[in-house]
């Protein structure tokens, strides 16, 4: 299936799923690509250049992606369609939007995504702890612009260096009384 082909599938799924729960605020198809798709592909330069400057000795084509609170597989999905051999890990705590994202990455044919229903336990400014603890680093923060409502927007780009920890990810209800 062409790039294209893909990107159109996911599009309109979105588009109708999106009349049955809340995925995302955009409801046309032209501002989906605009704001979304396009968006989401700003990326790409972004994080290919951040891995051949800090890791020069990797092969971009063999990277593999985390999208933490992908709701509605952005920007993974669309990475993974623009990069068929990156591998995407789509990284939701909602079962409903779990569904959603499975049955997007069946429909586009894509072999290169996994979902996990996972709780993302930090934001940005107060993750590095916990990064460092999963076992990752922070190579760059990188702003991204935007032509979507919310203007820049920021790409944290991690390098896994080791196994995250047996212990993770926590039971419900512990990081709210234990943050890392």
């Amino acid at each position: 299936m062409k790039q294209q082909e893909q990107t159109s599938l996911f599009v309109n799924t979105l588009l109708d799923w999106n009349q049955r729960m809340n995925l995302t605020a955009v409801t046309e198809r032209c501002a989906v690509m605009e704001r979304h798709v396009e968006d989401s592909l700003a990326l790409l330069p972004i994080i290919e250049n951040a891995y051949k400057n800090n890791c020069p000795t990797m092969e971009s084509v063999k990277l593999k992606l985390a999208d933490v609170g992908s709701g509605a597989g952005l920007p993974g999905i669309i990475l993974a369609i623009a990069r068929p051999d990156w591998q995407i890990t789509l990284i939701e705590s909602l079962q409903k939007r779990c569904f959603f994202l499975e049955h997007v990455v069946d429909v586009s044919g894509l072999s290169n995504v996994q979902v996990v229903r996972i709780r993302a336990e930090e934001e940005v400014e107060n993750a590095k702890k916990a990064i460092r603890l999963m076992g990752a680093s922070i190579l760059e923060l990188c702003s991204v612009t935007s032509e979507g409502p919310y203007g820049q927007r920021t790409a944290v780009l991690c390098l896994k260096n080791r196994s995250t920890p047996a212990k993770y990810p926590r039971h419900p209800g512990i990081p709210a009384k234990k943050p890392l």
